[in-house]
């Protein structure tokens, strides 16, 4: 399917940045400040964002685009994920380095006082984004071994001030052959700003794509954010209400994975994604939601379209040698999982069958079988979300070839009906760090009921008594 989407406000936050061999176009002589002056009486001089800066052996860095928004786009090995949240803002900034020397964390202060940055993956771009609860703020810097750059009044200014979006009507119009989503949002808050969703397109492990309205501050706008070449009839898009960040569509109208095929005697049925994990969510009446996991298997998942409820369950075939499957409820009965043994090299072909029927799956879904994702939960803590409630904090390490999602579950010891499934993507080689989970409750109310090891999928932790 070509899914155009209107809104050209979105690419500059969506460029990459991080380990640019230049700094498109900038023309300033770089200031070398690696040593401090002999007297150690002066004070570091504040530099302005877009001048290139010299910092000792590290290399010359420039600090772009700072900016505030009212939500970010996170994640890149597995799907592109929505970080929102009430009365928080993000200040965002990019930090281009040519060199090669490593560089440590750049540090935050508003009126002095430090706040938490992270660094995020956005589609090739890595910004440094911090959460900051909406409040007045005097006076912003960003420090790096010293360096000190500061933050233009433009963007303290709106650090005080929140946009505060509402769908509310979501329509599918026909545009000449095709048809196009169209949002109404309202922005009913204190100032301009973008909305921001994510445009799901129901695969597994599906990057999604980012989706943004420009919204003034007391005004309603009307925009077409997705087009689609079938009329509204053939596409389906789920009901969206006033807060929903998640525009779930589907299938794929152009078949990217495969065409409709005639099922006998059940229908047409369109394989609509096929994807390889390193562990699986499950869903079981009267027990909650679990996570399948097994260190020396992957998984291959498969999603179907169509007459599904009548699709007796595929036989999946690498290099023509059957392997048993199974249909899961989660997240629709149209979903296939196969176990597939880590020893099993690159099939050189793999298909499905189901009465005469017959799905090839693509050539990537080959490669990702021959190169498992292996996870290592490093580390978990609750941690402030820099308001007044917990954010759990996971660093996941990839031991394995290629990226992955790490997925897991967090449950409170005396439920499993309250399982809440976790992700973060990490590529491979890499560690990362994130918050894949919020609680309302300061981090003193949470403890684990004990330390999570490193090969733990399931996370469990102690609330205490309210009061």
């Amino acid at each position: 399917m070509r899914r155009r989407r209107a809104l050209a406000c979105l690419a500059g936050g969506l460029t990459g940045l991080a380990g640019c061999s230049g700094f498109g176009g900038s023309s300033g002589t770089p200031h070398s400040v690696g040593e401090q002056p002999a007297t150690g009486t002066a004070a570091p001089a504040l530099h302005r964002p877009g001048e290139p800066v010299t910092v000792g052996d590290a290399g010359t860095f420039v600090l772009r685009d700072p900016r505030v928004q009212e939500a970010v786009f996170d994640g890149e090995a597995a799907g592109l994920r929505l970080r929102q949240q009430a009365g928080v803002q993000f200040l965002v900034f990019d930090l281009q380095h040519r060199g090669e020397g490593y560089y440590p964390q750049p540090m935050l202060r508003l009126d002095g006082d430090p706040v938490r940055v992270e660094r995020f993956l956005s589609r090739g771009a890595e910004p440094f984004v911090a959460m900051v609860p909406v409040q007045s703020v005097g006076r912003a810097t960003v420090t790096l071994n010293g360096v000190r750059w500061a933050l233009p009044g433009s963007v303290t200014d709106r650090l005080a001030r929140r946009p505060r979006f509402r769908i509310r009507e979501a329509e599918l119009v026909a545009r000449g052959d095709g048809a196009s989503l169209s949002l109404t949002i309202e922005n009913d808050g204190d100032r301009n700003g973008i909305w921001r969703a994510v445009a799901d397109s129901r695969q597994v492990d599906d990057g999604g794509d980012p989706v943004g309205v420009a919204v003034p501050a007391g005004e309603t706008v009307t925009e077409d954010v997705l087009s689609f070449d079938r009329p509204p009839a053939a596409v389906e898009v789920a009901d969206l209400g006033p807060d929903d960040r998640v525009i779930d569509h589907g299938p794929d109208p152009e078949g990217s994975v495969g065409e409709p095929v005639p099922v006998p005697g059940v229908g047409d049925v369109t394989l609509t994604a096929a994807g390889v994990q390193e562990a699986v969510f499950r869903s079981h009446d009267g027990a909650g939601l679990t996570v399948q996991h097994d260190a020396d298997r992957q998984y291959l998942v498969c999603s179907f379209a169509g007459a599904v409820e009548g699709l007796p369950t595929p036989t999946v075939r690498l290099e023509g040698e059957p392997l048993s499957a199974e249909r899961v409820r989660r997240p629709n009965p149209g979903r296939l999982v196969a176990a597939v043994d880590l020893a099993f090299q690159r099939p050189r072909s793999a298909e499905l069958h189901a009465d005469g029927a017959r799905w090839i799956l693509p050539n990537e879904v080959a490669e990702h079988l021959a190169k498992p994702a292996a996870f290592r939960l490093r580390d978990a803590a609750f941690v402030s979300d820099g308001a007044d409630g917990t954010a759990l904090e996971l660093t996941v390490e990839n031991v394995g070839t290629r990226g992955g999602v790490f997925r897991a579950l967090a449950a409170p010891v005396d439920s499993d009906d309250a399982a809440i499934p976790l992700t973060l993507p990490v590529e491979a080689g890499e560690r990362r760090t994130g918050l894949p989970l919020s609680f309302e409750r300061p981090p003193s109310a949470y403890t684990f009921e004990s330390e999570p090891a490193a090969t733990d999928h399931t996370i469990r932790y102690r609330e205490a008594d309210a009061g």
